[in-house]
């Protein structure tokens, strides 16, 4: 790690996080920002499953999800009577440094009286876990060259280490869509391919290295199932050095440290499988939102859209993979069992994209954890090259491919519609004067905007923060990350005995097991009544989000219904589904259970729109002469069902039924009054304090249900 190499891999680095990473304009309106993603902004299904871990570990100090504001899935709820998350735990393990960083700003800046929230959420966590997650790929690009300097001269390694940055896809998860788990996937595949070919060279390793190395392997898979194909690797060169004759020799005691580096990966995979086992019910828990299961035409049609296809093939949106490939092939020739391992686990990555349906992404991600192999790849290919004279060449190609990536990555959602757009790397294409005409080259988020347009300034704490401070933070982390990386390669290269390799594999499997332990004292059985309450309010939710269709309502509220407990909601719910949407007689049948249970339930009232709806009962239109000192409180309830249901108009049907409570607050459908008004009153109130709300068509249709009261 000496010499010029590892500053010019942090210089490049360093400039790309300062034109991608969006900096200013973090209060604009979310439009402004090109990618949707910014420092403060992120995705609430993907991204947000990761960081809650992170959050309600350390804030709330459980893992239940249930009550995450930001967690698009917080609603799902599992068996056990836990939010599910899908999303693996590897990165908020790598994370949780950071965030911890992040809660002493934030305390910094609330003991100095700033209006900063412990909350999680606030902007010195997530300035932090963005700060983070960009180490992570500068710790992987440093292991990265490490890796190539054994195969090939140092400028062949910088070339290829620079290439592997800046034509992917990797700059759009390393400081715009940061958040994400392929940092953490970037940087333990390039850790675990330099503990195998120091393994390699040197087999007389450790005890602590081979469980070391089983421990990297088991956070690779706590950052994502596919990656147990990594397996492959130190199989194959034990194999190698078994059968073949120049290899070295065997360790001794084989059997024993392999046993070891299968302890480490079992106890670093423990805490994902005590999570799902604690908090789903099961030990595995396949993402319902990603795994789509395809007829075999599909999956050829899928293996030609990996590799062509028009909207993030790889040989069209990250074409370096064509020039990475042939270069694997020859990297075969020179070197069959590293280079046939390599080939085996690229083809085991390329199951992911394959079989996942992933539509909304940028580039093919899933291929980011098979870098190692791409980078050993381009290295063969420029050596190869540069033997015959055309490294200028491949110098030139190089510079065109990371423009064309930066281009794409400035296009994504500000440009082009990756969402709508058949062809949108084409469309890309005609991106440049677009970007240049609005000046988009420089980042519309960034400090350069700012200073490009002559327009800095630093206003208050925030822009002093996102301006100043941030920026002098990742040059700081930049530095600390280099010296690490360098401490890393030297602790790994003096082993055999090395007390720092015995320090860090035993601490992190100790922290493994501390997590799982946590997972399982903080996680104990929830009762059947919090159980049932969950599962009412989903199933409200999922009505709500899934109208007209009640497939998944109907499931949860059966799945309340089977616990034991009072369960007049849950007939209610089903009430609610089947009046919402015109299915009155089967409504009238749920309601009537209710009553039978509560007979002062809100759904008398229910009963009585549902005998309007069926034609079983006329209301009138109130006469223009009305006495209200004449009327009874059944004339005004009237009246207000007629109001609502006949004229859509809610809000005088709430005068009404406000005159019927004050004129006999005991009678039989006082409740479902109560309610209604309630209802309406919240509504006006927020009217009054937003003017872009959107009111459903059918919202009338809505009220008194218990949809908005769950």
């Amino acid at each position: 790690m000496k010499q010029k190499a590892p500053l010019i891999i942090l210089l490049v680095f360093f400039a790309y996080w300062y034109f991608l990473t969006p900096l200013g304009y973090y209060q604009q309106p979310q439009t402004r920002t090109p990618g949707y993603y910014t420092v403060q902004n992120f995705d609430p299904a993907d991204d947000a499953g990761y960081y809650a871990y992170l959050r309600s570990g350390v804030i709330d100090g459980d893992f239940d999800f249930y009550n995450e504001r930001i967690f698009y899935h917080r609603d799902r709820i599992a068996t056990t009577g836990y939010t599910v998350n899908f999303w693996y735990i590897g990165a908020p393990i790598l994370w949780l440094p950071f965030f911890l960083l992040g809660h002493a700003l934030a305390l910094l800046y609330s003991a100095l009286g700033y209006p900063v929230a412990l909350d999680g959420y606030s902007f010195p966590y997530l300035a932090a876990t963005s700060l983070g997650s960009s180490m992570f790929v500068l710790l992987g690009m440093f292991l990265c060259f490490e890796c190539l300097k054994k195969f090939f001269p140092k400028n062949t390694g910088l070339a290829s280490t620079l290439v592997l940055l800046t034509a992917t896809c990797l700059p759009y998860y390393a400081f715009i869509r940061n958040r994400m788990s392929h940092s953490g996937d970037f940087a333990l595949a390039f850790l675990f391919l330099l503990l195998c070919l120091n393994l390699r060279e040197r087999p007389e390793r450790s005890n602590s290295y081979f469980l070391l190395l089983g421990a990297v392997l088991g956070m690779l898979v706590d950052l994502r199932y596919i990656s147990i194909v990594y397996g492959l690797l130190p199989i194959c060169l034990l194999a190698e050095m078994k059968f073949s004759k120049n290899a070295a020799a065997v360790p001794n005691q084989l059997g024993t440290k392999v046993a070891l580096a299968f302890v480490g990966l079992a106890v670093a995979v423990l805490p994902q499988l005590v999570y799902w086992k604690t908090i789903h019910g099961v030990f595995s828990s396949f993402n319902p939102f990603t795994v789509v299961v395809r007829d075999v035409p599909s999956y050829f049609a899928s293996i030609k859209n990996l590799f062509f296809g028009p909207v993030r093939g790889l040989f069209f949106g990250e074409p370096i993979w064509l020039f990475g490939l042939a270069g694997m092939l020859l990297f075969f020739k020179r070197d069959r069992w590293l280079g046939g391992a390599g080939l085996a686990i690229f083809a085991g990555f390329c199951v992911a994209p394959i079989v996942v349906g992933d539509s909304a992404s940028f580039g093919e991600r899933y291929m980011i954890p098979a870098f190692p192999f791409l980078a050993l790849g381009l290295g063969s290919l420029c050596q190869t090259l540069s033997e015959k004279k055309l490294g200028a060449l491949l110098a030139v190609v190089a510079a065109i491919l990371s423009a064309w990536l930066y281009n794409i990555m400035l296009s994504y959602g500000f440009v082009v519609n990756f969402f709508g757009d058949p062809h949108p790397l084409l469309t890309a294409l005609k991106s440049p004067a677009i970007l240049w005409r609005e000046y988009s080259f420089l980042w519309p988020t960034t400090q350069a905007d700012y200073l490009f347009h002559g327009k800095f300034s630093l206003e208050n704490y925030l822009d002093w923060f996102f301006l100043i401070t941030l920026p002098c933070l990742q040059i700081i982390f930049c530095l600390l990350c280099l010296y690490a990386a360098f401490k890393t390669v030297k602790f790994l290269k003096a082993d055999p005995q090395s007390p720092a390799i015995k320090i860090i594999a035993r601490s992190s499997l100790g922290f493994c097991l501390a997590l799982s332990l946590f997972i399982v004292v903080k996680h104990p059985p929830l009762d059947d009544a919090v159980k049932k309450r969950r599962l009412q309010s989903t199933a409200a939710y999922y009505l709500l989000q899934d109208y007209p269709n009640l497939d998944r309502t109907n499931r949860l509220v059966n799945q309340s219904l089977s616990l034991t407990g009072n369960s007049w909601p849950d007939y209610e719910i089903l009430g609610d589904s089947r009046f919402i949407t015109s299915r009155f007689r089967e409504a009238r049948v749920f309601y009537q259970k209710v009553l039978k249970i509560n007979p002062d339930s809100a759904v008398k009232l229910q009963l009585e729109r549902v005998r309007y709806f069926l034609n079983e009962k006329t209301y009138q239109e109130p006469p223009i002469d009305l006495d209200p000192s004449a009327a009874t409180p059944e004339d005004f309830l009237e009246y207000g069902v007629y109001y609502l249901d006949a004229v859509k108009n809610p809000f005088t049907a709430m005068e009404y039924f406000v005159l019927s409570l004050k004129m006999d607050p005991t009678q039989a459908n006082a409740p479902g009054m109560r309610r209604l008004v309630a209802q309406l009153t919240n509504l006006k109130k927020t009217l009054k304090n937003r003017t872009n709300v959107r009111i459903r068509p059918d919202f009338f249709r809505l009220l008194n249900t218990s949809i908005f009261s769950m």
